[in-house]
């Protein structure tokens, strides 16, 4: 049952990478190409380069936080449900278990409320930090190994261009040095 709230979380943040494409691209082309002047990615994706940085960011930051209020709705209902199941169909459930989902159920409603209500919103505030944390660093995680595959791709350019450079030094080398050869010189 656990193994739910992972599609969930799955087709959630897939959902919401279709729904906003440019918010959580990856690739922070607008910085080098605001520098630079020119716009290469403006005709290939439908970006709009008329926005500040702070603006480019901003945006990046309202998904992410939609996309960890959207998680947190869906797994605080999954956690409550199954938490309710568990406790009603489980004969030797603990009464006594506590935790912070059973602080905050005691704490915020009184005894009549039902069962899976008191789970679905114990499990709330809890998941709005931890969502919020995950997204983030998780988006950051994200960004740093696409950052660190595309210097190790352009390295492994350079590398090569270097070889290359290094054969063609070597060609002119030789062909300098048979040039002045003894048997030229006479």
């Amino acid at each position: 049952m656990f193994a739910l709230c992972s599609i969930a979380t799955a087709l959630i943040t897939w959902f919401l990478m279709r729904l906003f494409p440019n918010e959580l691209d990856l690739r922070l082309e607008f910085l080098t190409a605001k520098r630079e002047g020119n716009f290469p990615a403006a005709k290939s994706r439908k970006v709009s380069y008329n926005k500040s940085v702070f603006g480019m960011v901003m945006d990046k930051v309202i998904v992410l936080i939609i996309l960890s209020f959207a998680l947190c709705l869906v797994i605080s209902f999954l956690g409550g449900v199954i938490a309710a199941f568990i406790i009603t169909f489980t004969t030797n459930y603990n009464t006594s278990v506590t935790g912070i989902s059973a602080l905050f159920s005691k704490s915020m409603f009184e005894g009549d409320t039902p069962l899976i209500l008191t789970e679905i919103a114990a499990r709330i505030p809890v998941n709005i930090v931890d969502r919020l944390i995950s997204a983030f660093a998780g988006f950051g995680i994200a960004l740093g190994v696409f950052y660190i595959a595309k210097n190790r791709e352009k390295r492994t350019e350079n590398n090569e261009q270097r070889t290359e450079n290094n054969e063609q030094r070597a060609e002119n080398k030789e062909q300098r040095t048979a040039f002045c050869s003894p048997q030229y010189l006479f």
